[in-house]
């Protein structure tokens, strides 16, 4: 939780808000993070659980992540929570 709450704060020093996701492997080993990029990026669906997702999804070429968790620095709105289940 320690290198997500250090994302966090990078968002904060981005001019972000300050959250940070992960997703870890059966192992616990971290196989995504991001961070909040909706200002930087001009995209409000850029919040940092639906990019991690989207960035595990992609490197472990599936459409589900089974086996994984999630971490965030913050409860997920309703928008990443629809996305989570």
């Amino acid at each position: 939780m320690a290198m997500l709450l250090d994302e966090a704060a990078a968002a904060a020093a981005a001019g972000e808000v300050p959250v940070a996701a992960a997703v870890t492997d059966a192992e616990g080993a971290v196989i995504a993070l991001a961070q909040n990029r909706m200002r930087r990026d001009g995209n409000a669906l850029h919040h940092a659980e639906m990019l991690v997702l989207a960035d595990a999804l992609s490197l472990r070429g599936s459409e589900r992540l089974e086996d994984c968790d999630l971490w965030v620095t913050l409860e997920p709105c309703t928008m990443c929570a629809g996305a989570i289940a």
